[in-house]
């Protein structure tokens, strides 16, 4: 499940860069109605990374206080050096909120201190809550934090959906099925009542594009005379919160269920134990393309790209489990 996600990662990234062009013959229309899909449902997907994440993270959680802090190292500075590529320093967000790599990192600490406690689902059933929780104050007051709710990592509710992958992991097969069936009455119930699944959180960032926001770190007082620009984030609402949540506990449900031995090469299985090394390898490959001007301009040639992305992220995951890294973030 993660390696497919990963793939549709790529799609929706990969896709916000194609140039604006209208579609020619039925193949491109259709690769382009598969892509306008995918960029609609982008909450849900990074709802769905973040859900795998906690699971994964209750089934191998860190081993100990070195590990875990050595990972939230790692996936920290990865998203301030992403942030970096594509916004500068911008020092306010970059260091309370540089992406959905910070959210991870939180979430790593705080899922493995869930993990060691005497009543872990508890724990993690709290910790969802209170993520939850968190979210409908800030929604009720209409408050705008970074690092909390804005900027390119808020962290509340993704937190919610990493605790609630997690919680799944230790409940029982029956406190299973009962949650998933729960989590899709309340999803069928907000989607009726038509409620809004994001919020929009503004930021003011320097307006930058391709190169420059990597040569203005050698000259700050370049990029101290940069002009402002506000730059939207969106983020998941309480509403997206009841809204996918449902779907994914009962897709996780479902998966193991039906799940079959898959060959330790098989494409999406390799993805999905590499999931986060993908994740970086494809930012960096989008980053750089974007740097130097270049990108697609039709739907046949975006997905062309995703599928390079794809083989070389399998390339990467291959060396990897050859033993070619080791960094902790990758496994």
């Amino acid at each position: 499940m993660r390696g497919a996600l990963v793939v549709a990662m790529f799609c929706v990234h990969a896709y916000r860069m194609q140039a604006a062009a209208l579609p020619r013959g039925a193949l491109e229309q259709a690769l382009e109605a598969a892509f306008r899909g995918l960029m609609r449902w982008e909450p849900g997907i990074a709802a769905g990374f973040l859900f795998v994440s906690g699971w994964s993270a209750a089934l191998r959680p860190a081993r100990s206080l070195g590990a875990l802090a050595r990972r939230f190292a790692e996936l920290y500075l990865l998203a301030i050096v992403l942030f970096l590529g594509q916004y500068g320093p911008a020092w306010r967000e970059l260091l309370l909120s540089p992406g959905i790599l910070s959210v991870l990192a939180w979430a790593t600490v705080l899922l493995t201190v869930a993990e060691r406690r005497r009543h872990v689902a508890l724990a993690h059933a709290l910790l969802a809550s209170l993520a939850v929780a968190l979210a409908a104050l800030l929604d009720a007051q209409g408050g705008s934090w970074v690092g909390l709710n804005a900027g390119a990592g808020g962290a509340v509710p993704l937190l919610a959906f990493a605790s609630l992958g997690a919680l799944q992991h230790h409940l029982t097969r029956r406190a299973r099925r009962l949650l998933s069936l729960a989590g899709l009455a309340l999803a069928a119930l907000t989607l009726a009542l038509g409620l809004p699944l994001t919020t929009t959180q503004w930021s003011s960032l320097p307006r930058v594009d391709g190169l420059v926001a990597v040569t203005a770190l050698l000259h700050p007082s370049r990029w101290s005379a940069l002009p402002l620009e506000r730059v939207a984030f969106w983020n998941h609402s309480l509403a997206g919160v009841a809204a996918l949540a449902g779907p994914w506990l009962a897709l996780a449900w479902l998966a193991e269920r039906l799940a079959r031995p898959l060959s330790a090469r098989r494409g999406l299985a390799l993805l999905g134990r590499h999931a986060l090394l993908a994740y970086v390898a494809h930012l960096g490959l989008l980053g750089a393309l974007a740097a130097l001007g270049v990108s697609p301009r039709s739907a046949v040639a975006t997905a062309l790209l995703v599928a390079a992305l794809v083989a070389l992220s399998l390339l990467a995951a291959l060396l990897r489990e050859r033993g070619y890294s080791k960094l902790s973030w990758v496994r």
